[in-house]
C-alpha cells in the first residue's frame, strides 16, 4: 500500500476511534477524504457500501437515520457538526453520528482489502 492510502486508512481508523475530529465537522466521510488527501472512493468500493450495516441505500448519503440520510445530513451539516455526540441529540441522531464513526472503520478495513 503506498504512503497516501496508508495515511488515509490512519485517519479514517482515527476517525472512527474517535481520536480526531474531521478537518470539516459540518461535512461527511467523503468530502473530507477529497479536501485533505484529493481521493475519490472509487467505484469498486462504493459497489460494496450494500456490505456496511446502517447503509442508507445511496452513495451520496450511505449513513442511515430514520427520517431519510438525506434529510439528517441536510439538518446537522446546517447545524454544524455531523460527528460529535451532544447531551441534546436526539437518540436516533446519536446513532447516526456513532454509524458514521463505524463507516469510518469499515471503509478503512475495504481499502486496505483492496489495496494491500
Amino acid at each position: 500500500m503506498n504512503s497516501k492510502m496508508t495515511r488515509i486508512v490512519s485517519y479514517l481508523v482515527d476517525l472512527g476511534n474517535g481520536n480526531t475530529d474531521p478537518s470539516y465537522d459540518n461535512r461527511g466521510v467523503c468530502y473530507n477524504l477529497e479536501r485533505d488527501f484529493e481521493w475519490y472512493i472509487p467505484d469498486f468500493i462504493l459497489n460494496d457500501y450494500d456490505d456496511f450495516v446502517g447503509y442508507s441505500g445511496t452513495d451520496d448519503c450511505p449513513i442511515d437515520h430514520p427520517e431519510g440520510a438525506f434529510a439528517a445530513y441536510r439538518r446537522l451539516n446546517k447545524a454544524g457538526d455531523m460527528w460529535a455526540v451532544f447531551e441534546t441529540d436526539s437518540a436516533d441522531d446519536v446513532t447516526y453520528k456513532q454509524a458514521r464513526r463505524r463507516f469510518c472503520l469499515w471503509l478503512a478495513a475495504k481499502i486496505e482489502e483492496y489495496y494491500v
